[in-house]
C-alpha cells in the first residue's frame, strides 16, 4: 500500500501520468470475467450505448474472439423512479459485479436540481448509485452464494465497483451542507459527491462483512480522464480544452485500468482492506482523505442518503461499527 500523496499530486492532471508509468496496459490487467454478469452504469445516452455495443462486437470480431453478450438498459439517475424501476426489471437475473460508473460534473454552470429536487452532483454521482446498489445487492449476494458453494473463480467473488475521484479532498461541507443550498460551486458540489461516493464503500464494507454473504466494495479514483466531462462548457471552449489537455490527461483506456482492475481482479479487495476498499488511478491501494475514512461521518451518510432516496426498509443493511480484517476502525 502507498501512503497516502499530497492532493496537489493525487488531483494534478502534470503528475499522474508518473504516477501510472508503471501500470500495466488495459488488456493485461485484471482478472477473467467469462461468464459473469456486470452492470456498468454509462454513457449519457441510447444512441451512445448501442455505437459501443456495435464497435466492441466489431472489435471482438476482428480479433477473432467470441462475441460478447452485450445489451443497453435504460437508467436515469437523475430520476429515483427510474433507478427503481431498473432494479424491478433486473429481478431474478444473475448479477456478478455492478460498476457505478455514471457521473456528472457540471462545470462552470450554476446550481441546479433534478426531477427529485435534490441536487445534480449528488442525486447523479452518489444518491441514485446509493440506491441502485441496495436494490441490487440480493442478486450479488445470490451470485456470491452460488459461487461459495461451486467454488468458481478462482477466488472471484461479486462486488460493487465505484468510481469516484481524488477531488473528494475538496468535499469538505458534506455533512455541513449536503445538497449545496448555503453555497454553491460545482467543485465543492462535485467535491461533496465523490466524498459521499468514498465514504459509502467503506461504510458498506462494514455493513456486508456484518451481515456475510462474500460480497465485496471497492472506490477509485480513475485518474483526470480526457472525457465529455466538459460538455456543459460552450463548444469553442470545449474544443480548446481538449486540445490542451489531450497532453497531460490521461486517456479514456489509460483511464479505465483502476476500474477493470477493481471489477475483475480476484485479488484487489484484499489488496485494499487496509484503505476501506479505495484505489488510486494506478490501480494501487491509497489511503483516502481523513474524512472518508471517518466511520461516524459514515454512518451519518447513510441514514441521510436512506431518507433522502426514501430507500424501502426490505432493502437497507443492519448497522455494525466492525471493521472488515485488515481495515481500521
Amino acid at each position: 500500500m502507498r501512503a497516502q500523496l499530497p492532493c496537489d499530486v493525487t488531483c494534478n492532471p502534470h503528475h499522474q501520468k508518473m504516477l501510472v508509468r508503471d501500470t500495466p496496459p488495459l488488456h493485461q490487467i485484471g482478472g477473467d470475467v467469462k461468464d459473469l454478469t456486470i452492470i456498468v452504469t454509462g454513457p449519457t445516452s441510447a444512441s451512445k450505448g448501442e455505437a459501443m455495443v456495435a464497435q466492441l462486437r466489431k472489435e471482438a470480431a476482428a480479433a477473432g474472439s467470441p462475441a460478447p453478450h452485450l445489451e443497453v438498459n435504460l437508467l436515469d439517475l437523475a430520476s429515483l423512479e427510474s433507478v427503481r424501476q431498473f432494479v424491478e426489471r433486473w429481478q431474478q437475473r444473475p448479477l456478478h459485479v455492478l460498476v457505478n460508473n455514471a457521473g456528472m460534473f457540471n462545470m462552470g454552470v450554476g446550481r441546479s436540481e433534478t426531477k427529485d429536487g435534490l441536487e445534480v452532483h449528488m442525486q447523479t454521482n452518489h444518491l441514485a448509485h446509493f440506491l441502485l446498489t441496495l436494490g441490487l445487492l440480493p442478486a450479488l449476494r445470490e451470485a456470491a452464494q452460488q459461487q461459495q458453494q461451486q467454488q468458481q473463480q478462482g477466488g472471484f467473488m461479486p462486488r460493487i465497483v465505484t468510481v469516484a475521484s481524488a477531488m473528494h479532498h475538496l468535499g469538505y461541507r458534506l455533512q455541513q451542507d449536503p445538497l449545496s443550498e448555503r453555497s454553491y460551486s460545482a467543485e465543492l458540489a462535485y467535491g461533496n459527491s465523490k466524498l459521499a461516493q468514498v465514504l459509502f464503500t467503506a461504510e458498506l464494507n462494514r455493513r456486508l462483512a456484518a451481515a456475510g454473504g462474500g460480497v465485496q466494495a471497492l472506490s477509485l479514483h480513475p485518474g483526470n480522464v480526457l472525457t465529455n466531462v466538459v460538455q456543459s462548457l460552450p463548444p469553442a471552449i470545449q474544443s480548446a480544452y481538449r486540445a490542451i489537455m489531450a497532453r497531460v490527461l490521461l486517456t479514456p483506456e489509460q483511464g479505465a485500468r483502476a476500474t477493470v482492475y477493481a471489477a475483475s481482479d480476484p485479488g484487489a479487495f484484499a489488496a485494499a482492506a487496509a484503505t476501506g476498499g479505495y484505489l488510486d488511478c494506478s490501480a494501487q491501494p491509497v489511503q483516502p482523505h481523513a474524512l472518508a475514512a471517518d466511520p461516524q461521518l459514515a454512518a451519518w451518510l447513510w441514514q441521510w442518503s436512506s431518507q433522502q432516496v426514501k430507500l424501502p426498509q426490505g432493502w437497507d443493511l443492519p448497522v455494525s461499527r466492525e471493521a472488515p480484517a485488515g481495515q481500521a476502525s
